[in-house]
């Protein structure tokens, strides 16, 4: 059908092959549901550029999901009219048209319910819709009643889904938020009718919304300083071009972090093509811009862009043990075909690999990577210190408890003698830093006896053998300090 109507334009024909099949009376199974579908897709297509009433094409996506869901064998059928019907009616999902669609968008996700449609992520796009549908048709009690049960099953079964639909609610007024001041009159006025939770949920949300629009307000600012600092650049004019490459930097530094850093990923390009156009000695900076966008690069496994701007970091502080650091992991990174020769290494490359990837199949991989890391730093002790607290074998209560207070001990013993086994000419600093990147992803991924166990090794660097404050020995007691947060938690 999509070829004879998009490629080759037999609209006639399509219409007159339809119009015999359903004049037919034909039964009602697979194919009358497809022919449903594709005289949907037809009328859809005719009327593209006349939104009036969706109604018209609608009708035979709703007579295919009648007919398709009574039939277990025919469920897909349902799946696959919902996708044809957005496609249809996407067009109407703005504001003053979206009311058109609440009645269908209803019956649409009432039989992907009633068939149990597995893709719950599809379902929980079309509960979105329709909470916006009943919005813009004046049903707010509806709307509120829609996103609570859009919340509860999109904790169930979509939790990353769920900042979207947070937004919708404070954007909306669905958590029937006022301002600060109004709210603090009406409770003076009446201070038995609002509970001390409704207070704190409604400051909450105004304080979101807030942060959502300074996010939003300071993003336009930083486009804005990057146009001006490309007419700079074009005017040659390198006292002008330094003050704005100022400004834009302290105009980022908010957003650089994981999940805002790649909004500003095209004015930092800008900000160091500046700053080494006009040979200017922000070396700092320069090289700290040069650093996010290694981190930036990384994120979208761009390795060879990442090294790059490494190297041009070190260039600027070569006695950066952090960087140096960080362009190793990469190159262990890169090179995947070679195996590493040093415990260090293959410590490094083990905990980048449970880093990375998402899925149920790669969590369960996760612990071994982990237990393996460890087992390259200290292979003598690890095992024996991550089974202090395994399971022990007693009759009575008592007798449990000091049994597994006394393995727990000998377990621990283990850990005292491990840096008297080490080779001499191994570098503690680096080791400190892998135990703290260990402990860091272990607790991240919530395997908390290896996070334990990882703590163990790493404060035992923590006896008094880097005595300066240099800049890279203040980051290993930092390493040190989420240690032994992590280990106390």
């Amino acid at each position: 059908y999509n070829i004879s109507i998009n490629k080759l334009g037999c609209r006639e024909i399509t219409q007159d092959c339809l119009t015999m099949y359903l004049e037919g009376k034909p039964p009602a199974n697979q194919f009358l549901c497809r022919a449903y579908l594709c005289q949907g897709q037809l009328i859809s297509s005719r009327s593209i550029s006349t939104a009036v009433s969706p109604n018209s094409a609608v009708m035979y996506y709703l007579k295919a999901i009648e007919i398709a869901k009574d039939k277990s064998r025919y469920h897909f059928l349902v799946f696959n009219a919902s996708l044809l019907y957005l496609q249809s009616v996407r067009r109407f999902l703005r504001p003053g048209q979206r009311r058109l669609l609440v009645s269908s968008l209803t019956q649409v996700l009432e039989a992907l319910e009633e068939v149990q449609d597995p893709d719950h992520t599809w379902r929980a796009e079309l509960m979105l819709h329709l909470v916006e549908c009943l919005l813009d048709a004046g049903k707010k009690e509806a709307a509120a009643a829609m996103a609570k049960v859009t919340s509860d099953f999109i904790q169930s079964h979509k939790p990353e889904l769920y900042p979207r639909l947070f937004s919708i609610q404070v954007h909306l007024s669905l958590l029937y938020c006022v301002s600060l001041a109004l709210l603090i009159l009406l409770k003076q006025l009446q201070p038995s009718s609002f509970t001390q939770a409704l207070f704190h949920q409604n400051i909450l949300s105004i304080s979101v919304e807030c942060r959502c629009c300074f996010s939003q307000l300071r993003s336009s600012v930083i486009m804005r300083l990057d146009a001006v600092l490309q007419t700079a650049l074009e005017q040659t004019d390198a006292r002008a071009t330094q003050a704005v490459c100022v400004c834009q930097w302290n105009a980022c530094l908010p957003l650089l972090q994981h999940n805002l850093r790649k909004r500003v990923q095209k004015p930092l390009l800008t900000l160091a093509r500046a700053l080494q156009h006009t040979h200017s000695l922000l070396l700092d900076v320069l090289c700290r811009v040069h650093n996010e966008l290694a981190a930036i690069d990384e994120e979208d496994e761009k390795l060879e862009s990442a090294m790059k701007h490494l190297q041009k970091a070190l260039e600027l502080d070569p006695h950066s043990q952090q960087l140096s650091s960080s362009l190793h992991l990469l190159q262990l990174r890169s090179s995947v075909h070679s195996a590493p020769t040093r415990p260090e290494e293959r410590a490094a490359r083990l905990i980048q690999q449970a880093k990375e990837g998402s899925g149920r199949e790669v969590l369960r991989k996760r612990r071994p990577l982990l237990v393996s890391a460890g087992v390259s730093l200290a292979p003598d002790a690890f095992q024996t210190v991550l089974d202090a607290d395994g399971k022990v074998k007693g009759l009575y209560h008592v007798e449990l408890l000091a049994a597994k207070a006394q393995h727990h001990s000998s377990c621990v013993q283990k850990v005292k003698g491990h840096l008297d086994g080490l080779d001499k000419s191994s570098d503690d600093k680096e080791r400190c830093v892998l135990w703290g990147s260990l402990a860091k992803t272990a607790r991240k991924q919530e395997l908390f006896d290896v996070c334990q166990a990882a703590c163990r090794f790493c404060l035992l660097y923590d006896d008094g053998r880097w005595k300066n404050t240099s800049k890279n020995v203040k980051v290993l007691k930092f390493y040190l300090v989420i240690v032994i947060f992590f280990f106390c938690s």
